[in-house]
């Protein structure tokens, strides 16, 4: 939440917010409903540096989530209607003119199933059984449905809701409009991190597996249109066992290989930096320390 200085020139101080916010009573409602959310909120941030790989505390409001919660809640899951196993393929834009619905969707629903009515009877002994029973076969190439709605959001990742757009734009259907859409659709993707780079070892000792993996970042403009940004990454700790590689170009290239393999014994005699003999061949629990990384930075090149 923003609060704007009186003025600019000067810094804020404590009394100087307090203030502001007494004498602001939309700023008050703001402030209320900031309060009101984050209060009920279980799942917060726990800084351990682990957003690729997934958040244990599950800090993220992640779209299933909130779904969960809606199924969850039985007054909100009144107005809501999940259809599963669906593929949406199509969007027709509908006449505005005489239509309460703006668009139409074409989907193949992959859980519809045929199903056929059976009975069976069969004698043991002198008495006579009756097993009445629906027999189900799932249609393997899905049953093509539709559904209009008034507003419609497309919420399928950068990919996915890409992807159904083009395809609405490129249909074969011969019935109906197209959507009209910019054919720069699908130009000038890029991915969310194009490169990795690894600092090591650096001048000051660094908490790489702390907090979520950006905090600050780096614009450059070296020429025309060509922009390129750089950003921190955090470093799980699960993964300090293999910091020693790192710097090691050829090495972390064949530990890479080894994971593509999935050969297990070969990637632990690599992030095991020290043998003690006699006890090569004793199995014990790595110990991975924060401190492992202490002088070792990861960034994000886009």
């Amino acid at each position: 939440m923003n609060i704007t200085p009186p003025n600019p020139n000067k810094p804020w101080t404590f009394p100087d917010i307090l203030n502001s916010i007494q004498n602001d009573l939309q700023m008050q409602r703001k402030l209320a409903k900031l309060l009101e959310k984050y209060s009920a909120e279980q799942n917060v941030c726990e800084r351990q540096g682990r957003c690729a790989l997934g958040c244990i505390p599950g800090a993220r409001h992640t779209f299933n989530k909130k779904i969960y919660n809606i199924v969850k809640n039985a007054d909100k899951k009144k107005q809501f209607e999940i259809r599963v196993l669906s593929e949406v393929y199509d969007i027709e834009p509908l006449p505005s003119a005489g239509n309460t619905y703006r668009y139409k969707v074409y989907y193949t629903d992959y859980s519809a199933r045929e199903w056929q009515q059976a009975t069976f009877t069969w004698n043991q002994g002198s008495k006579l059984f009756k097993l009445d029973i629906k027999l189900f076969r799932t249609i393997d190439e899905g049953k093509k449905k539709t559904i209009e709605s008034k507003m419609l959001i497309l919420a399928a990742g950068s990919i996915g809701s890409t992807e159904i757009l083009i395809k609405s734009i490129n249909t074969t259907r011969t019935t109906g409009q197209k959507l009209s859409i910019s054919n720069r659709l699908g130009m000038g993707y890029s991915t969310n991190g194009d490169l990795l780079g690894v600092i090591s070892t650096t001048k000051k000792d660094i908490q790489a597996t702390r907090g979520p993996i950006v905090t600050s970042g780096i614009k450059f403009k070296e020429a025309s249109n060509f922009i390129y940004t750089i950003e921190d990454s955090s470093i799980p700790k699960m993964f300090s066992g293999i910091s020693h590689l790192l710097s090691q170009g050829a090495l972390f290239r064949k530990l890479l290989g080894f994971v593509g393999a999935g050969l297990t014994n070969e990637i632990m005699k690599m992030i095991t930096p020290v043998q003690i003999p006699p006890f090569s061949n004793t199995s014990l629990p790595l110990q991975f320390s924060d401190q492992d990384l202490s002088k070792t930075s990861k960034g994000i090149y886009h």
